[in-house]
């Protein structure tokens, strides 16, 4: 990841810990790397979409992380921000993530997201909406039961860096519970190819792995534009 890339990230942290409404963050997070995860022809790309709902036409994004998993190292958690601008063209004015997502521009979006991770093919899509995702904070411990609050979001008036904070401490306090494996049996269905997806649980379950890196994307993506 270049210089630019880590600043970024850096103003993100500043915007984080100064938001004295986010009273679940401390003092010390949960460290990440700052660098791109290592990639070979080997390693498995799921991208994990949550939407308000599944039936809402257009779909509202709400949620957008990259699994990767390449064997013999720790598996990664990438997280976008639904409100990430993308640049496609400086002459262009530029566009968020969740307007792509909703413009059903699903190639646009996966170029963004391959375009910030060099060398990296997203293999399968695993879609799923709030209600669903609520069920999954229950079963991991998470929650003890429903809620009002936004679970993809938090407050509603929060900002796009402090709701991807907010996103990352939850996946942050299932990482520390729960295995990758049982991370991703936890949702509620197999990705669109099923057969890829018991690959990765296999593989995943006869490694010695415990835990997941987890990190975010900076809140600006540049990538040359595909029509």
């Amino acid at each position: 990841m270049g210089l630019g890339a880590v600043v970024a990230l850096g103003l993100c942290a500043q915007l984080y810990f100064n938001n004295a409404s986010l009273s679940w963050l401390t003092a010390t997070p949960h460290p990440s790397p700052l660098q791109s995860p290592p990639t070979q022809a080997s390693s498995i790309h799921i991208l994990l979409i949550g939407v308000e709902a599944i039936t809402a036409q257009p779909q509202r994004l709400e949620f957008c992380w990259v699994f990767q998993y390449q064997p013999g190292a720790q598996p990664y958690l990438i997280g976008f921000s639904p409100e990430a601008v993308l640049i496609t063209d400086p002459a262009q004015s530029p566009i968020a993530l969740r307007e792509i997502y909703a413009l059903g521009r699903f190639q646009l979006l996966i170029d963004a997201i391959q375009s910030h991770l060099p060398g990296i093919a997203i293999n399968d899509t695993l879609t799923f909406e709030q209600t669903e995702y609520q069920t999954l904070l229950i079963k991991a411990g998470v929650l003890q039961s429903t809620t009002n609050l936004n679970v993809f979001t938090g407050e509603a008036d929060n900002s796009p860096a402090a709701r991807l904070a907010f996103q990352q401490h939850r996946l942050e306090t299932i990482n520390q519970a729960k295995s990758p494996a049982e991370f991703l049996q936890l949702f509620p269905r197999a990705g669109k190819d099923p057969a890829l997806w018991q690959k990765l649980l296999a593989d995943l379950r006869t490694a010695p792995l415990n835990s997941m890196l987890i990190q975010s994307a900076p809140l600006t993506l540049t990538v040359a534009s595909r029509q």
